[in-house]
């Protein structure tokens, strides 16, 4: 299953399927063998935190996924100016500097 998401063209998105396909052998699985992954309404001006435990208690490496959802008003400006810096925080030199902290 394929999530692309973005500036691709539905054409685009299928030359990047099929060349990662072809790239890295992947071969196609039956659609009752994938699970099924519903899409939730989330009211605007929420947040949700999902935490799953680590399974093997003697890694100790984790991760976090963050997503941002802001809307797609393109004409208001001081709303793209403010996601402008708070990527430029969340970029990746930012991330490295936190990850390598103790």
């Amino acid at each position: 299953m394929w999530f692309i998401t973005g500036n691709y063209s539905h054409d685009k998105a299928i030359e990047l399927v099929e060349a990662t396909r072809q790239r890295l052998g992947l071969k196609n699985v039956p659609v009752d063998a994938l699970t099924k992954v519903n899409p939730a309404k989330i009211a605007g001006g929420t947040s949700h935190l999902i935490e799953i435990g680590l399974e093997d208690k003697a890694n100790e490496n984790s991760c976090v996924l963050t997503y941002y959802e802001v809307g797609v008003e393109a004409a208001d400006h001081k709303l793209q100016l403010t996601n402008q810096v708070l990527m430029q925080y969340l970029n990746e030199p930012f991330f490295n500097d936190l990850r390598t902290k103790q």
